[in-house]
Parts: structure tokens; sequence; C-alpha cells
């Protein structure tokens, strides 16, 4: 969710300005399931309180605001920040001291108990080459969309794809997650350079599919029949899950146990990150 939107949304959850039950749980998940939104929910959370309970709010004279309308103009964040600071310890009439004390520690609170900030780089950029996994799996899933890759086996149950899978010639272990929403559609198996590898398909009632692609980790070090930029597969391997979103269908990448898979689809892109960066 971008920046923007999300700010919005969570200063309307503090206001209680919120009636669309499924903004409601939108925002409520984000809040249960990621740190740094759960983070910015209590600082606007607690300002709020400050302000509730310790604020009075007194009505500025129509002089005085006028006054204060003929002296605005724009200033840098340093002369405002300074000024902010001033303003805090000279309005005696309206706050006080206690206040003041109070909004200073939240401050030195927010500032020294954010998140750490985990940046992320662009690793689609460096997905390159016919043989890259992240490459093939977006191709695979366009395909699939238009058509032209079919799967070989169509069926919902879980212990008959592995089944197929193992008939069909796939080294590995298979991780079949099963979830509520997603029903499986079908699978098929690929052939590089004489190894088998496996691929499977979900749907729900509106017709969204997630395409999984996995192999086992030796087919990137010792085989190299696939390959991940070393950027990538080395943030996999930290227990890290990468997701891109471009033209409606996003890309997601994770690892689990010796499994590296790729999970295309067309659903949201928060939808995807919740549902799919940890797979068991």
């Amino acid at each position: 969710m971008e920046q923007d939107k999300l700010e919005k949304l969570l200063t309307a959850y503090v206001d209680e300005e919120i009636s669309d039950p499924s903004q409601l749980n939108e925002i409520k998940n984000l809040i249960d399931k990621d740190q740094n939104v759960k983070y910015d929910y209590e600082v606007h959370h607690l300002m709020k309180l400050v302000v509730k309970q310790r604020l009075k709010i007194h009505p500025v004279p129509s002089k005085v605001l006028k006054r204060i309308i003929r002296k605005i103009k724009p200033v840098s964040k340093t002369e405002y920040f300074k000024g902010f600071i001033q303003g805090i310890f000279s309005a005696k009439p309206l706050m006080v001291f206690g206040t003041t004390i109070i909004i200073i520690l939240a401050m030195i609170l927010i500032i020294f108990n954010r998140p750490p900030q985990i940046i992320v780089e662009d690793f689609s950029a460096e997905q390159k080459g016919s043989d890259n996994m992240f490459v093939q799996a977006r191709i695979n899933f366009q395909n699939i969309l238009k058509g032209n890759l079919i799967p070989q086996i169509v069926s919902d149950n879980p212990e008959e794809i592995k089944s197929f899978f193992l008939k069909e010639g796939v080294k590995y272990q298979i991780i079949l997650p099963e979830y509520d929403k997603w029903k499986l559609l079908g699978a098929i198996v690929s052939v590089d350079r004489g190894e088998k590898f496996a691929h499977h398909v979900y749907t729900d009632n509106e017709g969204k599919l997630i395409y999984f692609f996995q192999a086992d980790e030796n087919y990137f070090e010792k085989n190299k029949i696939l390959n991940l930029s070393e950027g990538l597969l080395e943030y996999l391997e930290k227990g890290n899950c990468y997701d891109t979103y471009e033209s409606g269908i996003g890309t997601l990448m994770t690892k689990t146990g010796k499994n590296i898979i790729a999970v295309v689809s067309n659903i949201s892109s928060y939808e995807l990150k919740d549902q799919f960066c940890k797979i068991n």
C-alpha cells in the first residue's frame, strides 16, 4: 500500500472515521501483521491521546488570527522545528508545563524506538537470462493467462498432485500448502537439461490465479541449471521474502526448507505478500 494512502487510513482509523467493514479489517490486519504499521498506529494513537487529555483549546481572537495570517511565509525545516520547540515553551496560556514534558518524551520515544527500516533492493532488475527462475516464472504465468501453458493434470487433491510429480520424475520434496480461499487447479512438470521441475496452480471463486514454481536449492548451487542473482539468493537465505508488483502482476520469491519458491499472481500486492511470504 502506498505510504500516503496508509497514513490517511491510519489517521481515519485512530479518529474512528472508518465505517466500511472491509476497510476496518484491512487496517486491523496491517496493524497485526506489520511491525512498522503497528508502530505508526501507536504513534498516531499516542499523539491523539496526549492532545485529548492534556490540551485545552481556546478560540483564537480574530485580531490575533489576522496578524498570524499576515505573517505566514514558507520556512525551512530547521526554522520550523526551532519555532515549534520555542512555541511549546512559550505557550503557557494554552499548555501546562506537564503537557510539554509529555510531548517532548513522546517525540524522543518516536525517534529512538522506531523499528529499523529494512532497505530492500530492486532485485527484479538483476534477474536476467533464460535460466533465471524469476524470469521463467513470470513468462510461465503470462503463458498460463494466455492459455498457452495448460496443466498436465487437473486436480484439487494435494496427494494426487504429489503422486503426479513423483511419477513424472521430480526428485525433490514438493510443498503443497492448503488454503481456505485458494483451491488447487492443477500441475505441470517441465524438463530442463534432463531435470524435472514442479509447477502448480491455485484459483479462487473470482478466477484469480496463483502460480507456484519451486526447486531445490541444489539446482542453483551444484547443478547450476537455474539461477538467481547473488543478492537475491543471499536475501532469501536470510529468511526474507521479496516481492515486486508491475502492471497488475505480482511476483514473490521466498524459501522454505531447501526449496526456493517463486509465486506469480494477479491478486493484490498486499494479499500476495500476506498469504504467500511464509509457506509451510
